[in-house]
C-alpha cells in the first residue's frame, strides 16, 4: 500500500519535485537507534506517510515516537498521509482519529489519498507576505466586484 502510493507520487510529480524516501516498520520505530533517526527525519519531512490495516490501533510506543518528532517539527508545514486498507466509512476510527488530531496540532495537512498537487511551502518573509496580500486573485476579484444588497434586504429580515 505505501510502496504503491510512493510509486504513484513519484510518477505524478517527478518533474516538479525530487524525492528521498525512508522506510520504517512500526517495530523498528521502537528500537532506540532506528527510532531516533526516524524521528529526526520525520521532523524535517515534507510528507509523512502512515500505512495501517483495518481495525489496527496505534501502539503506545508508536504514539511516544510520534510525540518525539512532533515536538521537533515546531509547526513546520507539510502533509501527513494516512493510508489504510479499510473503506472510507472506517476512517473515523483509530488510528485516523489520533493521526488527524496529530496533523491538526502540528500544522500538517491531513490526507487519505494522493494529493492533487504538491505545492511549495509559503515563504515566511515580510516581503513575500506583502506581495501575496497585494495580489488580486480571480476569487478576490469576484468578491470585490459583487454589489452588496441594500440594508434590510434578504430572507432573514422579515
Amino acid at each position: 500500500m505505501a510502496v504503491r502510493f510512493c510509486d504513484e507520487l513519484v510518477l505524478r510529480f517527478w518533474t516538479k519535485r525530487s524525492f528521498s524516501f525512508s522506510w520504517w516498520s512500526f517495530a523498528s520505530l521502537t528500537e532506540a537507534n532506528a527510532g531516533r533517526v526516524a524521528a529526526e527525519r520525520a521532523a524535517e519531512a515534507d510528507l509523512i506517510v502512515f500505512a495501517t490495516r483495518q481495525g489496527m490501533d496505534l501502539p503506545l510506543e508508536i504514539k511516544c515516537w510520534v510525540a518525539d518528532w512532533e515536538r521537533k517539527r515546531a509547526q513546520r508545514e507539510g502533509c501527513l498521509v494516512v493510508l489504510t486498507d479499510s473503506p472510507q466509512t472506517e476512517r473515523t476510527a483509530e488510528p485516523h482519529f489520533y493521526l488527524r488530531g496529530l496533523a491538526h496540532r502540528s500544522g500538517l495537512d491531513y490526507l487519505t489519498q494522493m494529493p492533487a498537487d504538491l505545492s511549495h511551502s509559503i515563504p515566511e518573509s515580510v516581503e513575500s507576505c506583502h506581495a501575496r496580500a497585494q495580489r488580486v486573485t480571480s476569487v478576490l476579484d469576484d468578491i470585490l466586484s459583487r454589489t452588496a444588497p441594500p440594508p434590510g434586504a434578504g430572507p432573514l429580515n422579515r
